[in-house]
Formats: C-alpha cells, sequence, structure tokens
C-alpha cells in the first residue's frame, strides 16, 4: 500500500515539473529565443522558431 501512495506522489512530482521547465523555452519576443537558438527566426504563441539553413 505504501508503495502506491509513493508511485502516485512521484507521479504528482513529475507532472508538476515538467511543464515548469518547458515553460522556461517559452519566448514573449524574438529575443527571448537567444539563449536556446542561434539563429532565431520567430516567436510564435510562446514556441521559439530557429532559421535552420537550407542544403
Amino acid at each position: 500500500m505504501k508503495f502506491i501512495i509513493v508511485l502516485i506522489l512521484i507521479s504528482v512530482f513529475i507532472a508538476t515539473i515538467v511543464p515548469v521547465s518547458e515553460s522556461q523555452n517559452q519566448c514573449q519576443t524574438v529575443r527571448d529565443c537567444q539563449p536556446y537558438c542561434a539563429t532565431p527566426d520567430r516567436c510564435l504563441y510562446g514556441t521559439c522558431y530557429c532559421k535552420t539553413t537550407g542544403k
């Protein structure tokens, strides 16, 4: 029984931590993308888009 409770607590902990780490990549402007992107293209709906070099 204790194992199930611990498993549930771990699941809740992971469910709250993962969205927080993902939200750090969200942007308001293109400048916010610079730490994640060498050449940021645009910020659309909180997501950074990087310029890609086409060959």
